[in-house]
């Protein structure tokens, strides 16, 4: 048996993503969670820590309050910190990532905004345009990829395939985009 020190919120945190991990009861997870912020309400790394936990939860489960908890600490995160385009970058992907693309647009254009030269910003606008089959407006975005890439051949062919489609979703969308880092 083990206990954890109940002053130590960074134990609480790895524990509960451990048990995300291990896919071990959403209850416990969410309880650790809890108690891990309790220490930290208004640190906005913190806050985004559990939207992305939310997100896995909800992967996981499909249990739709997940995705509603993760928005709540999304919002509540950019509230902390409006100025950081980065953060509206995760908050981009993970609204990618759980089907939201409207609001992951939203994010992602905020943060091109604060960040104009950020390649893979403009990849992600352009893959959530893509997914819409809005041509013309992936079309720019993945331009301002290009441009800002040092035109690399990947996103140059991929950009030229796009073009050239009539219906841009019957060609692949072949560039890679990572999680934007925390």
């Amino acid at each position: 048996s083990y206990s954890l020190n109940n002053d130590n919120s960074e134990a609480r945190w790895r524990l509960a993503m451990s048990n995300i991990k291990l896919g071990a009861d959403p209850k416990e997870t969410i309880e650790l969670m809890q108690q891990a912020v309790l220490w930290h309400p208004n640190v906005a790394s913190y806050n985004f820590d559990f939207a992305s936990a939310y997100y896995h939860l909800w992967k996981q489960t499909n249990n739709s309050s997940y995705l509603t908890s993760m928005e709540e600490y999304i919002t509540k995160t950019l509230n902390m910190q409006p100025g950081f385009s980065n953060l509206y970058s995760q908050a981009a992907y993970l609204e990618f990532k759980s089907g939201n693309i409207q609001k992951a647009i939203e994010y992602e254009r905020l943060t091109l905004i604060a960040n104009p030269d950020q390649t893979y910003g403009w990849v992600l606008l352009a893959k959530l345009y893509y997914d819409l089959g809005q041509k013309d407006q992936c079309i720019k975005a993945m331009e301002q990829a290009y441009i800002r890439s040092g035109e690399t051949l990947v996103l140059k062919n991929n950009f030229q395939e796009l073009k050239a489609a009539e219906d841009i979703r019957s060609v692949p969308f072949s560039v890679y985009f990572p999680e934007p880092s925390q």
